[in-house]
């Protein structure tokens, strides 16, 4: 009984996710359905636990699961939302471009980019600097879309770039 009991301890903690892991991931669950509650579009047919506004919700659930399973709600949620953004129109209430508000250090040509790098699929890498800003998605991993964001970046701005956002695996 003990050692059953053990067992199913290492079961458990070998699928147990970071703390920092889960922290980020019930944010951005969190953000995510709040975005899909807002819009008329989206906010139908939303299951309750995968589009709960409640931190603790996703914080928990992420806890007792293994990063493939927390991806996998992600992934659940972000196309929901592309479903119904995409199917609102650019510009309409709902479309992709009113549901993504770039933060104020996103200006000009750069809003666009950055609007538009919610869109895309796959891992993705947002970098901005002095002078613009690249968005580089459909690579194999996040570290592929970054270095190739920072160097475009790099190219178009003509000074330092930091990465602002990445998504995907």
């Amino acid at each position: 009984m003990i050692a059953a009991a053990l067992m199913a301890m290492g079961t458990t903690a070998a699928l147990a996710e970071s703390p920092s892991f889960c922290n980020q991931y019930a944010s951005k669950a969190v953000h995510d359905a709040r975005q899909a509650r807002s819009n008329p579009r989206c906010n139908t047919n939303l299951h309750a636990g995968v589009f709960s506004t409640d931190f603790n919700v996703h914080y928990n659930w992420c806890l007792r699961v293994d990063r493939n399973r927390a991806y996998a709600g992600t992934d659940q949620r972000e196309g929901h939302l592309r479903r119904c953004s995409v199917a609102s129109g650019p510009g309409r209430p709902g479309g992709p471009v009113s549901a993504v508000t770039p933060p104020p250090e996103v200006t000009g040509s750069c809003r666009g980019v950055y609007i538009r790098h919610f869109t895309r699929p796959g891992p993705r890498a947002l970098a901005l600097g002095p002078g613009g800003c690249s968005s580089q998605y459909g690579r194999g991993s996040v570290d592929q879309a970054v270095s190739m964001a920072l160097m475009a970046c790099g190219r178009i701005a003509r000074g330092p770039c930091r990465i602002l956002e990445t998504r995907g695996r």
